[in-house]
């Protein structure tokens, strides 16, 4: 009796072990195209860009990528990724008329930034502020608001043409190499 009970522990333990060391391991999205070549560079031959005229801004994402809008919202979608159930695109962009400065931009959207006379004080002074850091492209100066709780969402702000402001939001889930080689594309004019 007691070899057996010692024995039924054992085959448990072992199960427990090896059932928890499978529920540790990383899923890996095998339908992932991270258009990369034998140097480890993303291929973007094959990428499309997107155009504002009204806005004047453009970029490049990859083609086969999947693009819901409306005329102030699109929502970018890795090739197989789109579901409406669970609408989460691997990132967006969403335009703001908007006639204020970028930190009355930023204190009105997000609100919690008001208690702060400096904004960058927020990533050592509140919860679920990661970073926030100054940005500028070509002469368009912007920043980037990393927040969230359970998901980390990057907000990528910038003043363009007509007074407007125009976000990117990152929901992390194209991988980081693409999205920084999306908003390398970015050209405002």
């Amino acid at each position: 009796m007691k070899k057996t009970l010692i024995l039924g522990i054992l085959v448990l333990s072992s199960l427990t072990l090896v059932g928890w060391s499978c529920a540790k391991k990383p899923v890996v999205n095998q339908n992932q195209n991270t258009n990369t070549n034998q140097s480890g560079e993303i291929d973007t031959s094959d990428w499309k860009t997107y155009r504002n005229e009204d806005y004047g801004f453009e970029f490049k994402y990859p083609g086969k990528w999947t693009i819901l809008s409306d005329s102030k919202k699109m929502q970018f979608y890795e090739q197989g990724t789109y579901n409406p159930e669970h609408n989460i695109p691997s990132f967006e962009l969403e335009l703001f008329d908007e006639r204020s400065s970028l930190e009355d931009f930023l204190r009105k959207q997000f609100t919690f930034l008001n208690k702060y006379s400096d904004l960058s004080e927020a990533v050592s002074n509140e919860p679920g502020v990661y970073a926030y850091q100054r940005l500028t492209i070509g002469e368009t100066e912007g920043v980037m608001l990393s927040i969230g709780d359970s998901r980390r969402i990057d907000n990528y702000v910038f003043h363009i043409k007509n007074a407007a402001a125009i976000v990117i939001l990152s929901n992390h889930r194209t991988s980081n190499e693409i999205f920084k080689r999306v908003l390398s594309f970015i050209v405002i004019y």
